[in-house]
C-alpha cells in the first residue's frame, strides 16, 4: 500500500491497511495457485496457525456440512481438539515458505465482501494488529471466520510484513447466510448504468453510484474508490467499516 506520510495521521493509515488486506484477499480468492504471490507480504520468520470450532447441527441444505473439513482436520490448532504437545508444535506453521505452502493448500475460497469487517489497532512501535472477520463461501460449505493478524509497518513508503496471522473458523449458521445473501442481493447496484469500458466516464458513473448509496460528496465517494481499487462491492465494505470514523463534511448537506 502507498500514500502514508511520515506522521501516519490515523485515518491514512487504516486506509492504507485496510487496501493492503482488501488486495490480500483478492489474492487469497483469484485460486490455490495465486497465493503464492502472497509470499512478499509475509516475513521470512512469520508464524500461522488455524483454529477450527465445527458445531454438529444437522442440515438439509447441503452448504452447512457437521463434520469438519477434511482439509482442516489435520491443521486444526484448536486446543479442545488438539491434545498432544507434539500436535501443537506441528500445526503451528514457521517461516514464509512453509505458510505460503500451507496458505496452497487451503482450498478455494469466495469471501463474502458483504459480511467482511477490517479493525485496525493503533499504531504501537511501527506494528499493528488488524483483525479481518466474515463468512468464506467455499465449496461445498459456508464458513465464518475471525482472523488476526500482527503487522509490521514502514511509514516511509506504506509497506506491510506480517508477523503472525491466526486463523479461526467455525460452521456459519443457515440463518445468518440467508440474511446475508438477501442482503447482498437487495445491495447489488444494476449495471446497467455503468459500462465494461475503463476511464473518466466509467469512473464518474461509479462515483454517482457510490453517492446514491452513501450520500457522501463527489471528493469522498472518489477516495473511497480510489482505496477499493474502483470496486464498487469493496468501497462499499469500506464505507461501512469506516462509516463511524467519516466526518460529518464528507456528506451531502
Amino acid at each position: 500500500s502507498s500514500g502514508i506520510n511520515a506522521e501516519w495521521p490515523l485515518r491514512r493509515a487504516k486506509k492504507a491497511i485496510e487496501n493492503f488486506f482488501l488486495q490480500y484477499v483478492n489474492f487469497h480468492d483469484t485460486g490455490s495457485a495465486a497465493r503464492t504471490q502472497l509470499g512478499p507480504a509475509y516475513d521470512e520468520t512469520c508464524l500461522f496457525s488455524i483454529s477450527v470450532a465445527w458445531r454438529a447441527n444437522k442440515d438439509t441444505k447441503g452448504k452447512f456440512p457437521a463434520v469438519m473439513p477434511s482439509e482442516l482436520t489435520k491443521k486444526n490448532r484448536n486446543f479442545k481438539h488438539c491434545y498432544k504437545a507434539e500436535q501443537k508444535e506441528s500445526r503451528l506453521f514457521i517461516g514464509r515458505e512453509n505458510v505460503v505452502k500451507e496458505l496452497c493448500a487451503l482450498g478455494e475460497t469466495k469471501h463474502m465482501m458483504h459480511t467482511m469487517n477490517i479493525d485496525t489497532s493503533g499504531m504501537i512501535n511501527n506494528h499493528v494488529t488488524a483483525v479481518l472477520s466474515g463468512i468464506i463461501d467455499a465449496p461445498g460449505s459456508y464458513m465464518t471466520f475471525s482472523r488476526t493478524f500482527v503487522v509490521a509497518a514502514n511509514p516511509a513508503n506504506g509497506s506491510f510484513l506480517i508477523l503472525n496471522d491466526q486463523m479461526s473458523i467455525v460452521r456459519s449458521s443457515p440463518d445468518t447466510v440467508e440474511k446475508v445473501l438477501k442482503q447482498s442481493f437487495e445491495s447489488t447496484p444494476s449495471s446497467s448504468g455503468v459500462n465494461n469500458q475503463t476511464g473518466v466516464n466509467n469512473q464518474a458513473a461509479l462515483v454517482k453510484q457510490v453517492q446514491e448509496a452513501t450520500k457522501m460528496t463527489d471528493k469522498y465517494c472518489t477516495d473511497c474508490l480510489v482505496a477499493a481499487d474502483w470496486d464498487y462491492q469493496k468501497a462499499l465494505a469500506l464505507f461501512n467499516h469506516m462509516k463511524a470514523s467519516i466526518p460529518p463534511d464528507a456528506f451531502l448537506r
